[in-house]
């Protein structure tokens, strides 16, 4: 498994319930057996803790959740890549929710 990047950590206000689009790793693992008798359960485990690491280091997260850790599929960026997915969570004192992604989500505003 390649090393991942710092990615961009985006910071979001506790703007949202709504997790359209976004699966739980129970999930995610579950379509890698079914569809394809491939075990993500790795890969899924590093980026989840990648991307906790990386809101720890980069926001005020206080390691409590609400909701989450989810994962929403991303479009490989280079060649050879077969899948890499965004990361995000809701803390539990505010509510406040925290998205990592490898590539940068523009729509989503400033980074950190």
């Amino acid at each position: 498994m390649a090393d991942l990047p710092a990615g961009y950590v985006y910071d979001m206000g506790p703007n949202t319930d709504r997790w359209v689009g976004w699966s739980t790793k129970d999930d995610v693992v579950s379509h890698g057996k079914a569809s394809l008798d491939e075990d993500w359960t790795p890969y899924i485990d590093a980026a989840i803790e990648h991307a906790t690491q990386q809101f720890r280091d980069r926001t005020g997260w206080e390691g409590d959740v609400r909701e989450g850790p989810y994962l929403a599929g991303l479009m490989p960026h280079e060649e050879g890549e077969e899948f890499t997915f965004a990361v995000a969570l809701k803390q539990d004192n505010n509510g406040w929710i925290y998205v990592w992604s490898p590539y940068e989500l523009s729509w989503l505003g400033d980074h950190r």
